[in-house]
Parts: C-alpha cells; sequence; structure tokens
C-alpha cells in the first residue's frame, strides 16, 4: 500500500508534539489529569520519531491485508501514538478519508489504464487488418505494378504524399509514380484530397480514420 510519502512527513508530525525551542512537552494524559490517574497515556514525545517512522513504514509495506483492515489498523495506530496535543481524532478521521481516497484513485488509474490499453491493441490489429486486406486487393487487381506494391508498403510510413514525394520514396520517374498512384487510387486505397488538377494530394484515408478513431473533439 505505497502511497507516495517520505520520512520528512513524520518529521513534521513529530515537531507539532515539541514545545518551543524543540524541547519536550509532558506526556499527555487521556481520561485524567495526569499520567498517574489517566485512563490512557500516548507515548512520551521523545519516543515520537521512531513510532511515526514505523508508523509511515506501515503505510508503505505490502502484507496482503483488505484494504479497509490496513486503513482501519492504521487509524488506531496513529491514535494510539497520539502524536499532537489536540485534534489527533479529526486527523485520524482525515487519514482514513485520505487513504481511502487513495485506493479509489489507485482502481480508476488502474482501470483507465487497463481500458486504455485494450482499445489500444484492439485499434493496432484494426490497422494491421486494413493494410493486410488492401494490399491482398492489390495483388488481386489486374493493374498491379511492381511499383504500386511498392507504394502500398510505403503508405503506413507516408500515409499523404503527392507525385513528386512518390517519385523520392519508389526512386523512381514521375510517370511510374502517376500510375502507381493511379492503381492505388483505382482501388479506392488512396484519395484525392487536394481537389486541384496540379499539385495534388492523396491520403491513405481509410488508414488514417483509423488513427483517428476516438481522438475527436465533440464539438457541442
Amino acid at each position: 500500500m505505497d502511497y507516495g510519502g517520505s520520512p520528512p512527513a513524520a518529521g513534521g508530525v513529530c515537531r507539532s508534539s515539541y514545545g518551543l525551542n524543540n524541547q519536550p512537552l509532558a506526556a499527555l494524559a487521556i481520561g485524567g489529569t495526569r499520567p498517574g490517574n489517566a485512563v490512557f497515556v500516548p507515548a512520551p514525545p521523545e519516543e515520537l520519531p521512531a513510532l511515526l517512522t514505523s508508523f509511515e513504514k506501515y503505510l508503505h509495506a505490502e502484507n496482503g491485508l483488505p484494504p479497509l483492515v490496513r486503513i482501519g489498523l492504521a487509524h488506531v495506530q496513529f491514535e494510539t501514538i497520539h502524536p499532537y496535543l489536540d485534534g489527533n481524532g479529526r486527523i485520524g478521521r482525515l487519514l482514513i478519508t485520505l487513504l481511502l481516497d487513495w485506493e479509489s484513485w489507485m482502481n480508476f488509474f488502474l482501470e483507465g489504464v487497463a481500458t486504455i490499453a485494450d482499445e489500444a491493441v484492439a485499434a493496432v490489429r484494426e490497422v494491421f487488418a486494413l493494410i493486410s486486406e488492401d494490399r491482398q486487393r492489390l495483388l488481386a487487381a489486374p493493374g498491379a505494378s511492381v511499383m504500386s506494391i511498392r507504394l502500398i508498403e510505403q503508405l503506413p510510413m507516408h500515409p499523404v504524399v503527392t507525385i513528386p514525394a512518390v517519385v523520392r520514396l519508389l526512386k523512381t520517374t514521375k510517370p511510374t509514380a502517376g500510375k502507381a498512384v493511379q492503381v492505388l487510387e483505382n482501388l479506392g486505397v488512396l484519395v484525392e484530397k487536394s481537389g486541384k488538377q496540379r499539385n495534388r494530394k492523396f491520403a491513405y484515408a481509410a488508414y488514417l480514420e483509423k488513427l483517428r478513431a476516438g481522438t475527436e473533439i465533440e464539438s457541442r
């Protein structure tokens, strides 16, 4: 049950139970006027550093107990140490709330991580399935060429291309690059996005749509 605390936290509690010039106060007496007739006598101030260090170690330790049992024991331990002159009950109850919230936060965080991981795995599978399907469609197409096959292999890394970009990617001529793009456009793999006759841009639209899935910001 790691709550991310650190030893200085215990030091702060210890200092609150000391008097001026860091001198120890007299021992507290609960249910009486002095230790001799008290119902309960907490630990003397000089023992607080060691006791609070032990308390923090318990918060960080893993002992296999259910969270509610561990939090209950932590509350009992804190109240038994009774480090403050006043307000120990309030601090102890606040401690329960904080630890319960931490458990809830950890559950929420881990559930979120698991959900996102599952969604990421599913998205990757869909992307790979799309690439494989489009490649198979190209291989079965009558106009498939070596350059069009090489181009479709480049599209996952370069999902938006121009004819000059294809020339550079495939190290080929402009007419050959244009034919490779046309083959993929005819299959619906590439979609022309610029709407121009010159300097046209082609996008692997279905692939980009898969990558964008779940990332859109809905307008209200």
